[in-house]
C-alpha cells in the first residue's frame, strides 16, 4: 500500500471522515482507500502463475486453482504486512483493519478473468491451450488496463498515460519471454 494510502486508511477511521495529509485532503484516488499497486501486483502475479504453468500437458482447472489460491495468498501476506505497519504506528481498530483488506481487494480481483477463461476448457469451450494462451492475454490485458488508469491519474495527458500502460504491458510481456526462454 502506497504511503498516501495507508494514511488514509489511518485517518478515514480514526476521524470517521475525509483523510486528509498535512497538504490537504488526500486526493479523490486515494480518498476511497484503493490501492492500484495492489491490482498491478495481482495481474503481474496471475501472469506469472499462468507463464510458469503453461506448457503442453498443462490442465488449466489446475491453474486455475493456483492463481486463485497464490493471490489469495499474496493478498493475505499483503494486508497482513499493511497491519503490522500499522501497529508500529500505535493500536489499530477493526475498521482501520477491515480498510486495510478492502484497500488490497484490487488484488484478488486480477485472478477472476483469467481464472473464468481456464474453466473455459473445463467445459468444452476451448483447449487447454487456449485457454491458457486467453488466461495470459488477458493478465497482460488486465496490465494494459491498470497502467492507463495509474497514468491518467499523473493528470498529464494520454500520451503520458499509455507509456504507463505499455510498461506495464512490457513486464507481463517480459515475464512471457523469460517462460518461453526458461522452458523451451
Amino acid at each position: 500500500m502506497d504511503p498516501l494510502s495507508r494514511r488514509a486508511v489511518t485517518d478515514a477511521a480514526a476521524t470517521d471522515g475525509p483523510a486528509r495529509t498535512t497538504d490537504g485532503p488526500v486526493h479523490a484516488a486515494t480518498a476511497d482507500v484503493r490501492d492500484r499497486a495492489s491490482a498491478i501486483y495481482g495481474s503481474l502475479l496471475v501472469v506469472s502463475l499462468v507463464a510458469a504453468q503453461a506448457r503442453s500437458d498443462a490442465v488449466p482447472a489446475f491453474i486455475a486453482a493456483t492463481i486463485v489460491v497464490g493471490v489469495g495468498v499474496f493478498w493475505l501476506t499483503e494486508v497482513w504486512t499493511e497491519l503490522i505497519t500499522l501497529r508500529t504506528l500505535g493500536p489499530i481498530t477493526r475498521r482501520q483493519t477491515l480498510l486495510v483488506a478492502r484497500a488490497e481487494l484490487p488484488m484478488l480481483s486480477a485472478a477472476v478473468l483469467p481464472a473464468i477463461l481456464l474453466a473455459t476448457s473445463s467445459v468444452g469451450l476451448t483447449t487447454p491451450e487456449q485457454a491458457t494462451n486467453l488466461a495470459l492475454a488477458a493478465g497482460i490485458g488486465q496490465l494494459f488496463v491498470w497502467g492507463l488508469v495509474v497514468g491518467m491519474a499523473l493528470r498529464r495527458g494520454w500520451a503520458a498515460a499509455l507509456v504507463v500502460a505499455v510498461v506495464d504491458c512490457a513486464l507481463g510481456l517480459l515475464i512471457v519471454a523469460l517462460k518461453v526462454w526458461v522452458l523451451h
